[in-house]
């Protein structure tokens, strides 16, 4: 079946192919720019995970700061860390989960810090309630300061440390977990991105030379008749009826 085009459709054939190419190249470039746009946000996240979690260790650093301040002195002033401190904890566990809700990896091993940092907090509670015990003028003979001396010993017996080490070793799970998942997000930009680049420039080029292509031979189609057409026309009308029979081939005007 042979299917005659106008020179219209011609034309409006070469612009449509322009177009799908267009459009299709655009397709590809909005898709990988979702695709690097939503990993820039995960990898955002990520970094948010791993800054709350150093956050609360933070924290735990100054509770412990106060409680031995005050244990040493008993002087209230070396308790505004640990209560800030406490003050701010569970807000920053709070953003910890639901930060990570989308990991069920990572809930369990909040659940069991927070118990170990309900543990250490009675710890800490209890040195600094033995030392108050002790009043101004015994505290300042340390010999006499009784709560002084059972704070030390609870001190001493390394259960802070204990729960400190347990926290510790449960937040850096938690962050190697958090690196691992960042380091898989950003490869997966990198690619992202490269798929981004290649898309554009290899289909850039390929539109290049098909839409080449397409105008060489669409323009010898229909400016080659044409121009036949016209010196035949141009010959008849100088009288010139001498010339062989016009051949064309083209199937349009």
């Amino acid at each position: 079946m042979n299917i005659q085009w106008s020179v219209g459709k011609k034309l409006a054939g070469g612009f449509g192919l322009a177009l799908v190419m267009l459009l299709s190249i655009g397709g590809v470039s909005y898709w990988s720019l979702n695709v690097l746009v939503e990993n820039g946000y995960w990898v955002a996240h990520t970094y948010q995970v791993l800054e709350n979690l150093e956050g609360i260790l933070s924290l735990l650093k100054d509770t412990e700061t106060g409680q031995r301040g005050f244990v040493l002195t008993r002087q209230e002033r070396f308790l505004d860390p640990y209560h800030k401190a406490k003050e701010k904890l569970p807000q920053r566990i709070k953003d910890v989960r639901k930060l990570t809700s989308d990991n069920p990896r990572q809930g369990p091993r909040l659940d069991a810090m927070e118990l170990v940092i309900a543990k250490r907090d009675e710890e800490l509670s209890e040195t600094i309630d033995l030392r108050k015990k002790d009043d101004v003028k015994e505290s300042a003979n340390l010999q006499n300061a009784k709560g002084l001396e059972e704070a030390l010993k609870i001190v001493l017996s390394d259960k802070g440390k204990t729960y400190m080490d347990k926290i510790r070793m449960i937040v850096a799970e938690m962050e190697d977990e958090e690196k691992q998942l960042l380091k898989d997000r950003t490869d997966k930009e990198a690619a992202s991105i490269l798929t981004a680049k290649l898309s554009i420039i290899l289909g850039s080029l390929s539109a290049l030379v098909i839409l080449s292509a397409f105008s060489y031979f669409l323009t010898r189609g229909i400016t080659v008749p044409l121009q036949r057409v016209t010196e035949r026309s141009q010959q008849i009308a100088n009288g010139d009826l001498r010339q062989e029979k016009l051949v064309v081939t083209s199937s349009d005007e």
